[in-house]
C-alpha cells in the first residue's frame, strides 16, 4: 500500500483528509455481453466474451486473441470474475435486450499479462484527452460542447469508455468560440487547435469532422500527442460508428506508444526536488500526484528549505516510466536544474535529487 510521510504531525493531518484527486477511466474492468438466457453455458460464455473485451481494452491490441498465452487466461475466465448480475435495457427499435453486467479482478488480470509478458497500458499512462468535434448535418456546422450536441456527446462517452480513453468535451463558452472557428477545425489546422486546447491541460488532443454526404457519415481525426500526429478516417451509415472509428483509433496509437511490460525487479530509490512549495495546498497536491502514479511504493519528505521540498520516492517499476508519467499528468512541471544536478550525498548529508519539477 503506497504512503506518504511528511514532516511534523500537522501535515500528516492536513495531508491525510485531501482526496486522491487524480482520475482513471471509469469501467476499465467491467463489461457488459447481451445474452438471450440465464443459463450456465450462456453466462459462461458472457464472462469469456466479457474478459476478451477488458483484455483488449487493457492493452489497445485488437490481436491480442491470436496470443496463445491469452486464449489460455480467457479459457479461465471465471477465475478474474468478481461479480456479475443480468440487466434489461430498451434498444433503439423499443425491444427489451438482456445483458449480463461483469465485473473483473483488474489486479489479477495485470499480474497475469505481466507474467505472460504482454505489454499493459496502465490507467497512469492513458492521457486524458480533448476531442473537439465538429459536426455538418447538410444545413450547417457546429462544434460539440457545452450544450450543443448532447446526443453526440453521450455517444463519444460510451465509446470513449469501451476503449478506456479518458475524454474531455470542450465546454464551448465564449473563450472557446473566440479561440477556435468551425472553419479552423474543418480544415484540420494545427496550431488554431492546439492553442484552444492550452487551457484544458489535457495529454492529448483528437479533432474531428463529421459530415453527411452521399448517404453516409464521412469522418476525419487527427490525433495530436508529444507532438505526433495521426490521421484516422471512417466512413458508415451510423454517426456512432464514425465516432467510434475516432476514438478507437487514438486509443489504439496511444495504447502502441505508451503499453510496456513492466519489470517486478526494476524498482529502486529516487529523489525528486518540486521547487515552488509554500502552502498545505502545495503539499496536499503533491500527496496526491505521488499517490496517483502507478509505480511508486512510498514517497516521503526528506527535507524541506526555502520554497522547496525533497522527496523520498521507493518505486516498483522503471523510474522513467514514473517520471515520464508524471509530465504528462501536468501538475509538476520538469525544471531547469542548472548547478544543482550534482548526485550523491551533500554537505548535510542527505542525498542530492536525482529529478527536478516545479509546481506550476
Amino acid at each position: 500500500m503506497k504512503r506518504i510521510v511528511v514532516l511534523g504531525a500537522a501535515w500528516l493531518l492536513i495531508l491525510g483528509l485531501m482526496p486522491n484527486v487524480h482520475a482513471q477511466p471509469a469501467g476499465l474492468f467491467d463489461a457488459r455481453v447481451e445474452v438471450e438466457s440465464e443459463s450456465d453455458a450462456e453466462r459462461r460464455e458472457a464472462v469469456r466474451i466479457g474478459l476478451t473485451r477488458v483484455l483488449q481494452r487493457l492493452t489497445g491490441r485488437d490481436d491480442l486473441m491470436e496470443e496463445p498465452e491469452v486464449s489460455e487466461v480467457v479459457r479461465d475466465a471465471e477465475r478474474y470474475l468478481q461479480q456479475y448480475g443480468y440487466r434489461d435495457r430498451i434498444d433503439d427499435d423499443g425491444e427489451r435486450v438482456q445483458y449480463l453486467q461483469l465485473r473483473y479482478d483488474g489486479a489479477a488480470i495485470e499480474r497475469a499479462l505481466v507474467d505472460r509478458r504482454i505489454a499493459v497500458w496502465t490507467p497512469e499512462e492513458r492521457p486524458r484527452t480533448l476531442v473537439w468535434m465538429a459536426l455538418d448535418y447538410g444545413d450547417g456546422r457546429e462544434i460539440i460542447g457545452g450544450d450543443r450536441g448532447l446526443a453526440e456527446q453521450e455517444t463519444l462517452r460510451r465509446v470513449a469508455a469501451s476503449s478506456g480513453l479518458p475524454v474531455l468535451v470542450p465546454l464551448m463558452d465564449l473563450e472557446d468560440q473566440r479561440a477556435l472557428s468551425t472553419s479552423d477545425l474543418w480544415g484540420g489546422f494545427r496550431e488554431p487547435v492546439l492553442d484552444a486546447s492550452e487551457r484544458y491541460r489535457a495529454g492529448a488532443v483528437l479533432a474531428g469532422r463529421i459530415s453527411w454526404r452521399e448517404n453516409a457519415w464521412q469522418a476525419r481525426w487527427l490525433l495530436f500527442w508529444d507532438g505526433e500526429s495521426q490521421e484516422i478516417s471512417a466512413i458508415d451509415e451510423a454517426l456512432d460508428v464514425v465516432i467510434e472509428a475516432g476514438v478507437s483509433g487514438a486509443a489504439a496509437f496511444l495504447a502502441q506508444r505508451l503499453a510496456r511490460v513492466p519489470d517486478p525487479d526494476a524498482g529502486g530509490v529516487y529523489y525528486i526536488r518540486v521547487e515552488g512549495v509554500s502552502s498545505l495546498a502545495d503539499y496536499a497536491r503533491l500527496q496526491a500526484l505521488f499517490e496517483s502514479t502507478h509505480g511508486v511504493a512510498t514517497a516521503g519528505v526528506q527535507r524541506v528549505a526555502g520554497d522547496y521540498a525533497d522527496f523520498r520516492v521507493e518505486t516498483e517499476m522503471e523510474v522513467g516510466r514514473i517520471i515520464d508519467s508524471m509530465k504528462r499528468d501536468g501538475r509538476i512541471r520538469e525544471a531547469d536544474i542548472g548547478d544543482e544536478a550534482e548526485t550523491g550525498n551533500g554537505a548535510d548529508g542527505l542525498r542530492r535529487p536525482d529529478y527536478f519539477f516545479r509546481l506550476p
